[in-house]
């Protein structure tokens, strides 16, 4: 096969799991410094965060959209969706209180869905989508946290959700919002969806307070190989074959 048609297969593999990037622009390492100084290595499973998150959002009853009557010239009426400007301008006094009834149930929704994600979101980048950079950092946490009187759980994917919240991330929403988006640049993700990404986390990192390591791209030569084997060594941070998470209780 020439270079140019390997090219364009590989171009046409990616497109086909849903990313339009040149293969060969993928970084074949993204490393991303937390605010505690650790660093990881973000692996390519943005399509399994992103089929987690649609499950959550996909279990909530979310309310319907109230609709109104709308008839045209000709006399034929169609439904027509409320919106915050026809309710503002148009509605009656009943259609007002359907509008209001709508978003105190739409709050209800999203405050469930926020609450889910945030725990689902720690859940799956500890146990799914970082490695340690420096395995080193697994020889000691576990004595010092019973020393310390804390509860190390003997569930590995417990175990490495208590290590990813006591020693990997310091600020918790600048930490996680830098590895989801160098977990969505490791999946080799559309150039265009990749400022969607960063954008809504733009006001989360690199800000002051925030990481200041940012985005870190290596070669394979640069950085020692990231270990971590969560299921199989300490229950560190990696993929180690965890398949999911249990809700806990």
């Amino acid at each position: 096969m020439s270079k140019k048609a390997s090219k364009a297969a590989a171009k046409q593999k990616a497109r086909a799991d849903g990313r339009s990037r040149d293969l060969a622009d993928i970084p074949a390492r993204v490393i991303r410094t937390t605010t505690r100084g650790v660093e990881v290595e973000c692996l390519p499973v943005a399509i399994e965060f992103e089929t987690m998150e649609q499950n959550i959002r996909e279990s909530i009853e979310w309310p319907g959209k109230p609709t109104y009557d709308l008839t045209d010239v000709a006399g034929s009426t169609m439904q027509m969706d409320m919106s915050q400007e026809w309710v503002d301008s148009q509605a009656t006094e009943e259609q007002r209180q359907e509008w209001s009834d709508y978003q105190v149930e739409l709050a209800r929704g999203q405050a469930e869905y926020d609450a889910r994600i945030g725990e689902a979101r720690a859940k799956f980048l500890s146990v799914k989508a970082i490695r340690l950079v420096d395995p080193s950092l697994e020889d000691t946490w576990r004595e010092e946290h019973e020393w310390l009187g804390m509860t190390v759980p003997d569930d590995p994917r417990r175990r490495a959700l208590h290590y990813f919240q006591t020693e990997i991330i310091g600020n918790p929403e600048t930490d996680m919002a830098t590895i989801i988006t160098g977990m969505y640049r490791a999946s080799g993700t559309d150039p265009e969806l990749m400022e969607r990404v960063e954008a809504s986390f733009r006001h989360k990192v690199g800000e002051p307070g925030g990481n200041s390591a940012g985005d870190d791209t290596r070669d394979a030569e640069q950085v020692p190989e990231a270990q971590g084997g969560l299921v199989e060594r300490d229950g560190l941070p990696g993929t180690g074959g965890a398949e999911g998470v249990e809700a806990e209780t």
